[in-house]
């Protein structure tokens, strides 16, 4: 960069400096009118993957995060493209589900148009062309791996569209973490279970050097016999136990002041009312059951309605029925309601009761009389609350 105070000399060498003052007035600026510079999205991860001698084996941990809040700690980061092709996922989780889906569902349709099994560089190039065209807004970082006819691949996608092609592979925050274990132990035709630990241990690095990263192991195993999904396969950061008791005796933290506040209160008011309780039974017409010993009273037979007059024709007593706006006469009915003389009864005597209440001599006499009404009828009730008002 050239330099602005000497523009007809050339720079020398090094760094150039000068547009860090510019930054600072543009963050300046923004910040008086209530806004702020853009800042990288910190997301957390580890992925990794390898060849070995019959197939392919994926890892990833499964920790999601928001910000520096765990949001998930059984996160899954191993998603299905096909039967013999899987894909880890890095970056923004809703980015690296939404992709992997879509893609899943377009090889299977590039599968049935064909007729012939997906191939893992299909799955790659259609996910570099559609990264490439988003141009890094979407923020997934993915490891494709599978079997296909020509034999086992493993791929890196990175958010731009650019891919590797190598024997083992890492991404995300804990990436540098996992890929020292791996070069320092990888080798060409490994067995299964020493690659199966290899593995392991990449993503166990991620998991204790890089805060994104944590809680459990995922592998998934591709070869060409099938695919083996081993999740929750190792368990590296348990919660442990506490060595010590962390309490303290009561007075080991001395108390310097202590005010004790009285509070005064005044009854303004004081009430006992009659509830209705569960061992309280009435017939729906409003004549006591057979419980509690009383006798059930025999009811008269319903009368049947009279047919209705003629229009035109005398009543019984020999005046005209009310015809209504449409000409059919009516007939006015008294409504009954069961119960109702007790309930009067009731509430005509509760003052009563509540004086009764608040005097000495009588207050323990009407409580046991008050628990008896709870187990009489309506009616009773009524009968009880004269005998109350006359012995007052």
């Amino acid at each position: 960069m050239m330099n602005i105070e000497r523009p007809c000399e050339p720079q020398r060498g090094g760094f150039s400096f000068e547009n860090s003052r510019r930054n600072a007035v543009l963050e300046g600026n923004l910040s008086e009118t209530g806004y702020s510079a853009p800042k990288a999205r910190k997301t957390g991860t580890t992925i990794a993957g390898i060849l070995y001698k019959d197939g392919v084996i994926l890892g990833a941990d499964t920790r999601a995060t928001d910000d520096m809040v765990v949001a998930d700690k059984n996160c899954m980061k191993i998603h299905y493209i096909a039967p013999n092709i899987y894909c880890c996922g890095a970056g923004v989780a809703a980015d690296a589900e939404i992709t992997t889906q879509m893609m899943a569902s377009n090889v299977e349709l590039h599968s049935l148009s064909t007729g012939r099994p997906p191939m893992v560089v299909t799955v790659t190039r259609q996910l570099k062309q559609l990264l490439f065209r988003y141009q890094g807004y979407i923020g997934s970082s993915l490891i494709v791996g599978g079997v296909d006819p020509t034999g086992a691949h493993l791929y890196s996608v990175y958010p731009h569209g650019s891919t590797d092609k190598l024997p083992f592979l890492t991404m995300g925050s804990g990436a540098a973490a996992a890929v020292s274990v791996f070069e320092d132990r990888y080798k060409p035709n490994m067995e299964l279970e020493e690659a199966k630990t290899l593995v392991r241990d990449a993503i166990v690095a991620g998991i204790f050097c890089d805060l994104g990263s944590g809680s459990n192991v995922d592998l998934c195993i591709i070869t060409k016999a099938g695919v083996e999904y081993l999740r929750g396969y190792d368990r590296p950061a348990q919660k442990g136990r506490k060595g010590g008791e962390y309490r303290y005796k009561p007075g080991t933290t001395a108390v310097l002041t202590k005010t004790v506040t009285p509070l005064s209160l005044d009854v303004v008011d004081e009430a006992v009312r009659l509830m209705d309780t569960e061992f309280q039974t009435t017939s729906c017409r409003g004549v006591p059951s057979m419980r509690h010993g009383h006798k059930r009273k025999p009811t008269t037979p319903k009368r049947r309605a009279p047919a209705p007059p003629v229009a035109g024709a005398p009543g019984p007593s020999g005046a005209q029925p009310r015809a209504t706006p449409g000409g059919s006469p009516t007939r006015r009915r008294k409504k009954f309601r069961p119960g109702t003389r007790a309930l009067m009864e009731i509430r005509k005597y509760q003052k009563s009761t509540d004086l009764l209440l608040r005097k000495g001599p009588f207050s323990r006499v009407v409580r046991e009389v008050c628990q008896m009404f709870s187990k009489l009828d309506l009616r009773w009730q009524a009968l009880a609350l004269i005998a109350l008002q006359e012995v007052k």
